[in-house]
């Protein structure tokens, strides 16, 4: 749907802005697998059976759930294992660039998506 290529287009733009490389994306259907995503070798796959429509339709008013997930699978770059102290401080690091752009960067929104993010925010505060 058009929706999920927006959110796929996100995830690709952000990381290549935060993490200075690119990625695959694609979306699955596989309810009998129990993950939401995964992510190995630049490939981050979204299983939509887990994730639901909404997760791609309420984009960008679920932008915390989006970037959650992100932060989550692309950690996965730099260590597999959730307990290592190598997964904690690539999770750390992911999201304090994030908040470093965000704060530093006018354009850095604007630079990953189209969507006006001012608004959105202040309907949601």
């Amino acid at each position: 749907t058009e929706s999920q290529k927006v959110v796929i287009n996100f995830y690709k733009k952000l990381t290549v802005k935060v993490l200075k490389f690119n990625i695959h994306v694609d979306i699955m259907k596989a309810p009998k697998i129990k993950f939401t995503a995964c992510y190995g070798s630049k490939h981050l796959t979204l299983n939509l059976s887990k994730l639901g429509k909404s997760f791609f339709d309420d984009f960008p008013y679920n932008m915390k759930k989006i970037i959650q997930l992100w932060i989550h699978e692309l950690g996965h770059e730099f260590s597999s294992d959730h307990l290592s102290s190598e997964y904690h401080d690539a999770l750390c690091n992911i999201g304090a660039t994030c908040f470093m752009y965000a704060i530093e960067d006018d354009d850095f929104m604007r630079e990953i998506t189209d969507i006006r993010f001012i608004s959105i925010l202040e309907n949601n505060l």
